[in-house]
């Protein structure tokens, strides 16, 4: 009869679920904290933990070859929703992946399309700006570059760091502007072979923007089926997800279950390790709630 009727909770969570997740990272006081293992990630973005000194759980590094000439490979979508309009500092936590050479494995593509202005600017003169080659504004960058996408540079050092520069021998800051509330897109594509990514940081004023030790903003979602497990006070995030699952209660007790009910692993706290598991369906039951997730 336990067996029938788990069998049932899951054919049920399956259906009301049936939509899938759409993780968005919500700004909060002017401020977004990204750790980039939380976001969806395709192939050739590989989780990593063999830097020392990176935040959060792991970090992210590029393995898809260099595509130079070539954003928009390996794209990462991630979503914003941003409350705080105005202009926002773009930085991330990135670290040279491979090597001693400072400008080596180094940068990566970055792409806002749907907000009201992506540029760089050198300093606080706002006259010396320069916009993505093919976003039809001028100035553009030195460098590469095409349809709307900047690279974005560290350099200086191997170590991890937050300097996040575009135009090649002329360092230009980045900066996303929003005239409106909503929900907003941030695209990252592979350039560099092994370039390595920890955290991401928007801010406008927020407090914090690049303290390492600032709580990351946590990813929920928009969907009916997310919304109502965040009004039960349960989410699991990211999902799809790689090799790590989070589950937004503390100290909980939580089972891992496949589609047919079996219980393939137990534990407590709020952090799940799926490296053991194939890719495809799982669930996820927490105080008698059922979630289901995608490893992918």
């Amino acid at each position: 009869m336990r067996k029938t009727n788990t069998l049932f909770t899951l054919l049920f969570a399956l259906l009301f679920f049936s939509v899938e997740a759409q993780c968005v990272f919500e700004e909060k006081n002017g401020l977004v904290i990204i750790e980039a293992e939380d976001m969806e990630l395709p192939t050739d973005w590989h989780v990593k933990t063999t830097k020392a000194g990176f935040t959060g759980a792991s970090y992210i590094t590029w393995e898809g070859g260099d595509k130079f000439g070539k954003p928009g490979v390996g794209t990462i979508t991630t979503k914003i929703k941003i409350t705080k309009t105005g202009t926002y500092r773009f930085q991330w936590r990135n670290a040279v992946g491979e090597g001693t050479n400072t400008t080596e494995f180094n940068d990566s593509w970055l792409k806002f399309s749907d907000a009201s202005d992506f540029y760089g600017q050198k300093g606080n003169d706002v006259t010396k700006r320069v916009y993505p080659k093919g976003s039809g504004k001028l100035p553009e960058p030195a460098g590469s570059g095409s349809n709307g996408w900047f690279k974005i540079y560290t350099g200086g050092t191997t170590n991890w760091n937050w300097n996040s520069n575009t135009s090649d021998n002329d360092a230009h800051q980045i900066y996303v502007q929003f005239d409106t509330p909503g929900t907003y897109t941030m695209l990252i594509s592979g350039r560099s072979e092994k370039h390595a990514i920890d955290r991401i940081s928007l801010s406008n004023g927020g407090a914090g923007a690049i303290n390492d030790n600032t709580t990351a903003t946590t990813c929920g979602s928009t969907t009916a089926f997310e919304t109502k497990q965040q009004l039960d006070g349960i989410s699991i995030y990211p999902n799809p997800a790689n090799d790590v699952l989070h589950v937004s209660v503390e100290a909980t007790t939580w089972e891992l279950l496949e589609t047919t009910g079996k219980v393939l692993k137990t534990g407590t706290g709020n952090t799940i390790q799926l490296n053991d598991l194939s890719a495809g369906m799982y669930f996820v039951k927490v105080n008698d709630k059922v979630l289901p997730f995608y490893k992918k």
